[in-house]
């Protein structure tokens, strides 16, 4: 097995793929690609088709991811819920996706989006 050089300018480090991320991330071709992924998801999430999630279908999503905690369910999607209505919308959802996954801000909102932080 070949031993990876640090010096070797075709090596995928974590602060290249870091750094390409972060250069790409709002290109339109990368979003128009994760848009169909997280529409998926929210489809599957949205368990009573009626194109939003209730507090309800948010708290049975981090169940299935093992977070067990109502209350944690409930602050996250308050804060993920920009138009205060107490669901999320597609678009509401999409925002917090991209903004989980490519926002340099740690104190986001939507840093949760997944579920809390664990060491």
């Amino acid at each position: 097995m070949k031993v990876a050089d640090p010096a070797d300018k075709n090596l995928l480090t974590a602060e290249v793929l870091t750094d390409a991320v972060g250069k790409l991330r709002y290109d339109p071709e990368l979003m128009k690609h994760y848009r169909g992924l997280v529409e998926g998801l929210f489809e599957m999430m949205d368990l009573n088709n009626d194109g939003y999630l209730d507090e309800y279908e948010y708290q049975r999503y981090l169940e299935q991811c093992g977070i067990q905690s109502e209350s944690f369910a409930k602050e996250a999607l308050r804060t993920m819920d920009v138009n205060h209505n107490g669901k999320l919308s597609l678009d509401e959802f999409l925002n917090a996706f991209w903004d989980f996954f490519f926002s340099d801000d740690e104190r986001s909102p939507n840093a949760f989006f997944f579920g809390p932080l664990v060491d």
